[in-house]
């Protein structure tokens, strides 16, 4: 389970770079979690896990439709309605 909130986003040929502030809990390789592009789902899968201070850095499978996509979005693992609540005041 974790809580965080979405700082930067980076986008190559095959993975998505996530930089996230973890505000509760914790994320692993192979945790699931969903963002939301307006009402669609978009489903991503951790790979890797980098800490960095207070920062960290998911690479996840996934795709984001551009760059920086999701950026002060909040994402709680264990209740996609809060990513999706986000989407919609983010836009």
């Amino acid at each position: 389970m974790a809580i965080f909130t979405i700082i930067k986003s980076k986008k190559t040929a095959d993975k998505v770079e996530l930089t996230v502030e973890l505000k509760e809990g914790s994320i692993e390789p192979e945790n699931k979690f969903q963002l939301f592009e307006t009402h669609h789902p978009i489903t991503f899968t951790v790979k890797d896990v980098v800490r960095r201070n207070e920062l960290t850095i998911l690479t996840c499978a996934g795709n984001i439709p551009w760059e920086n996509a999701f950026v002060n979005h909040k994402v709680d693992t264990e209740n996609p309605k809060v990513a999706k609540l986000s989407a919609y005041k983010n836009g």
